[in-house]
C-alpha cells in the first residue's frame, strides 16, 4: 500500500530550487515504489499552497489508463472535491503522455514540472499538447497553456530509470526546453 509522503516538518524550503526538487524528490519516492509494486517507474505528487493534495504512481496492470499523473490528478480532486486545479502545480518523474497531458488540460494544472523529457511519447516534445494555445479556447473544457519546466533532478531521475527495463523506451536525453527535439 502506498502511504503518504509528507508530514508537516517536510515543508521547511529554504529556496526556490530546493522547493522544486523537494517535491520532485517525493515524485521519485513513488517512482520507485511504483516499480516495486507495479514494474513501471512513473510518480507524480499535485501541490496545493505547499502541500502535497494528491498523488500517483502508474498502476496500469489492471488498467491502462491508471498513469501516475492521472492518479494524482484524480487524487488532489477528490481532496479539493472539485475538478478545477488551476492553482496546482503538477511534478512528475517523466513527461506526461500525451493521455495525461490532455487530462493535465481539462483539469487545468497551473505548473508542470518534469524530471525527465520523452521525446518519442511525450506531451510536449513529440506532441504540441501541452503548448497548445488552442485548446485554452475550448472552454470550459481546457484551462491555460501550462508552465512546463524540464530537468528537474535530472540526474537522480535518470538514474533510477537507468536501473529499469523502461530507460530504452524513452530515448532520454538531457535537455531542456529549448533543445528538446521535435518531429
Amino acid at each position: 500500500m502506498l502511504k503518504y509522503l509528507q508530514s508537516d516538518s517536510d515543508n521547511n524550503v529554504d529556496n526556490v530550487n530546493s522547493f522544486h526538487e523537494f517535491y520532485m524528490k517525493k515524485a521519485l519516492e513513488l517512482s520507485k515504489e511504483s516499480y516495486r509494486l507495479y514494474g513501471t517507474p512513473f510518480g507524480a505528487v499535485i501541490v496545493l499552497n505547499d502541500k502535497i493534495i494528491g498523488y500517483g504512481v502508474n498502476n496500469t496492470t489492471s488498467n491502462s489508463s491508471l498513469h501516475a499523473e492521472i492518479n494524482a490528478m484524480v487524487d488532489a480532486s477528490k481532496y479539493l472535491k472539485c475538478n478545477d486545479l488551476s492553482s496546482c502545480v503538477l511534478y512528475t518523474t517523466i513527461e506526461p503522455c500525451p493521455m495525461c497531458s490532455f487530462m493535465a488540460r481539462e483539469y487545468k494544472i497551473k505548473s508542470i514540472y518534469i524530471g525527465l523529457n520523452s521525446p518519442h511519447m511525450g506531451g510536449y516534445s513529440k506532441w504540441n499538447i501541452l503548448e497548445d494555445e488552442k485548446l485554452s479556447c475550448i472552454t470550459p473544457y481546457f484551462g491555460k497553456v501550462p508552465d512546463v519546466h524540464f530537468n528537474i533532478l535530472h540526474k537522480e531521475n535518470k538514474d533510477f530509470l537507468d536501473t529499469t527495463s523502461f530507460n530504452q523506451c524513452f530515448g532520454i536525453e538531457c535537455c531542456d526546453k529549448n533543445t528538446i527535439v521535435k518531429y
